[in-house]
């Protein structure tokens, strides 16, 4: 058959084989786009400029940096992973960029005029979008107390860590010098499933063959330690929240396993 590779939609979108390959799917005889002999093109559609651009930008590291170890280590049955980004610079309607432009870049000036106004028994609950380190450092302490629901929670390079992921952080830092957030994290597990499912599906690779090796991961665990389901009819992976609040200036996990 043909067609595009195509791995599930997180918040890093990941299309395998995007682009042209003259290889053969073994099943029907056909050329299976973006598969040579040599190679799997991987492509992706992000966000690197415009208002989402900082957690765009993270997020691709986070995924290159993965593609990177699955080359290191030889590829994907002796195929090496192009990694393709494009970018899609948050063109949006104007109407849902001044809603962004407020979660995100005007969060902290809603808390201190919340607090000025003696706001002090309301609880603020937001989500991955006002999610970030700098939000929670402000030095207004003005997030002081304020909740989040995410996917991950955030990793903090004095948090204890297992070796794995310790080896995950040295490895961002040294590689883009700065500290991964969250975005990295989402990144570089998406971009993991993606090269489990490739592994998967073997050396005669074709749509349906990456398709069945996704939905078969049916108890999926990253390496940071989350749990993700797959299946035929569910394709979300994730039906659970990590609860997060913002004490002395950084982000704290307050429960793990909020299900939904």
């Amino acid at each position: 058959m043909t067609g595009k590779l195509a791995t599930v939609m997180f918040s890093l979108p990941l299309m395998a084989a995007c682009g042209g390959g003259d290889s053969a799917d073994s099943a029907a005889g056909a050329p299976v786009r973006g598969v040579t002999d040599t190679e799997i093109v991987i492509g992706s559609q992000n966000d690197l400029s415009g208002p989402a651009g900082l957690l765009g930008a993270e997020a691709v590291n986070g995924a290159r940096l993965r593609f990177e170890e699955a080359n290191a280590a030889g590829g994907i049955h002796g195929r090496q992973i192009r990694f393709i980004v494009e970018d899609a610079q948050y063109q949006i309607p104007r109407a849902i960029q001044a809603t962004n432009k407020l979660v995100n870049r005007d969060t902290i000036l809603i808390f201190e005029a919340a607090r000025k106004m003696g706001w002090t028994d309301v609880s603020f609950v937001g989500q991955n979008a006002s999610y970030n380190k700098a939000i929670a450092a402000t030095a207004s302490r003005a997030a002081e107390g304020y909740y989040a629901f995410v996917h991950i929670a955030a990793i903090y390079g004095d948090d204890e860590m297992t070796r794995e992921v310790a080896r995950w952080y040295r490895s961002f830092t040294d590689r883009f010098g700065s500290e991964p957030g969250y975005p990295a994290i989402e990144g570089y597990r998406n971009a993991g499933i993606l090269v489990d499912a490739l592994e998967m599906a073997g050396r005669d690779l074709s749509a349906d063959g990456l398709m069945a090796a996704l939905e078969s991961m049916t108890d999926y665990e990253d390496i940071f330690g989350y749990r993700l389901t797959f299946g035929p009819d569910d394709h979300k992976g994730v039906d659970e929240s990590v609860l997060t609040t913002v004490v002395d200036g950084r982000w704290v996990t307050l429960e793990e396993s909020v299900r939904y």
